[in-house]
């Protein structure tokens, strides 16, 4: 997805990260393995661990999500609830015009 997608709040002056995937065009059928879900499981450990590290305090996590289901789940399940910021998590509907809010992970 091209970063022009995101929504307008997403400017010049944000860190954006991007997890995709290495050797090829994403695609809905990539995900073939429970080997595949654990390597992305890995990589999004090791984003978050990273995001943590550049930017001490960070509250609030906004996240844009293009993946399959299993993937969307890891987005929850990997994150640390007393250490990791809050998930913002959001939707692409093109029926709505692009993202829209959808759920927060990680509150207590």
């Amino acid at each position: 997805m091209p970063l022009s997608d995101l929504p307008g709040k997403v400017g010049k002056d944000s860190t954006v990260y991007e997890i995709t995937l290495a050797g090829r065009a994403p695609d809905p059928l990539f995900l073939n393995l429970a080997e595949d879900l654990g390597r992305f499981a890995a990589e999004y450990a090791s984003a978050l661990r990273a995001i943590r590290t550049n930017h001490p305090g960070l509250q609030v996590l906004h996240v844009f999500p293009a993946v399959p289901a299993p993937v969307a789940v890891s987005l929850g399940r990997e994150v640390l609830p007393k250490v990791d910021p809050i998930l913002r998590i959001f939707d692409y509907d093109k029926r709505e015009g692009g993202f829209a809010f959808a759920l927060e992970v990680n509150t207590l």
